[in-house]
């Protein structure tokens, strides 16, 4: 791991444990060798063009940098959505208005863009395959023939057992993938804070994060306890809306192909959950980013209804 310095964790806008690692440039190349195959020595290729200071309709992109005249985007996600294709198509078109912002579209002038790839990486509790291509065109439930736009999503389960070989090609990856493995592990058993702060400790006598463990311990700490949290709840909200669903009629709308039946429960339950989350105190953004990853709405979606309630 590099001498770079790592960034404080912004109180606006939560952070993630895996973004703050891999803005060091050092793990980036090195994750970006395992995923293409290639061997590059020298992080300094590697520009970083990730939206610091523009949190867009409650998305942030994780990792967003060029090398060798390429765009690559890069998200960590735990929890499985079939709409990330949508969510990578509203981040490359705010890079895109990034890179153009001195340009005219209405030019005679050919703009160049670099040309886009998109990975998501995987490690959520749910089993899924090791290794899929999302499709944005899957999006489209009208689609005849070819689609007029499309966007190709490389997804990548980093989880122990489905990609050992990218894992031991790319040590921080695979630290990451070690250490994470830890927290869920003794946090089966032990306080979550408690099992946070031994998944630390050993993990730096083991050498696993190390240095980053080191230098960002109370940080790392933090951001570990509020994922695993989110991971938690996350969870638990899948099981409670199916007891919602149920209760509302969903399933009996599903086996009798009654669609409003079962967009009515669909609604009634979305209502509830994000009505209980306001009486809470819990903040707007926080709430669109749950019900898109609970319910698999787009970010529009959720943003709309969550703002009704306003």
């Amino acid at each position: 791991m590099s001498n770079e310095t790592y960034h404080p964790v912004r109180r606006d806008y939560k952070d993630a444990l895996f973004r703050m690692i891999f803005m060091d440039k050092n793990n980036l190349l090195s994750l970006y060798n395992v995923l293409n195959g290639t061997d590059y020595k020298d992080p300094d290729i590697i520009e970083i063009v990730t939206l610091e200071n523009a949190i867009y309709m409650n998305m942030k992109n994780d990792i967003a940098f060029v090398i060798n005249g390429t765009l690559h985007m890069y998200e960590h996600q735990s929890t499985l959505s079939p709409n990330i294709p949508e969510r990578f198509l509203q981040y490359v078109s705010r890079e895109y208005s990034k890179m153009i912002v001195r340009k005219s579209t209405y030019s005679t002038r050919k703009i160049e863009l670099p040309e886009p790839s998109f990975v998501v990486l995987y490690n959520g509790l749910e089993d899924d395959v090791a290794n899929e291509i999302l499709h944005l065109s899957d999006l489209f439930p009208h689609l005849q023939g070819q689609p007029n736009l499309d966007l190709r999503v490389r997804k990548v389960n980093i989880n122990l057992g489905k990609n050992d070989d990218l894992l031991h090609g790319c040590k921080p990856l695979e630290d990451y993938i070690l250490y994470v493995t830890k927290v869920r592990t003794y946090a089966k058993f032990m306080e979550l804070g408690l099992a946070v702060e031994r998944a630390v400790n050993e993990s730096i006598k083991e050498g696993i994060l190390t240095e980053f463990l080191t230098k960002c311990k109370a940080e790392a700490i933090e951001m570990s306890i509020f994922e695993y949290d989110e991971e938690r709840e996350l969870m638990l909200l899948r099981e409670e809306i199916r007891e919602i669903a149920l209760e509302e009629g969903m399933e009996e709308g599903l086996q009798e192909g009654r669609k409003e039946g079962r967009k009515e429960g669909l609604q009634n339950a979305v209502n509830l959950f994000i009505q209980y989350n306001l009486e809470q105190g819990t903040l707007q953004e926080e709430i669109i980013t749950a019900i898109q990853n609970v319910f698999h709405l787009s970010v529009e979606t959720a943003t709309d209804m969550v703002l009704s309630f306003a």
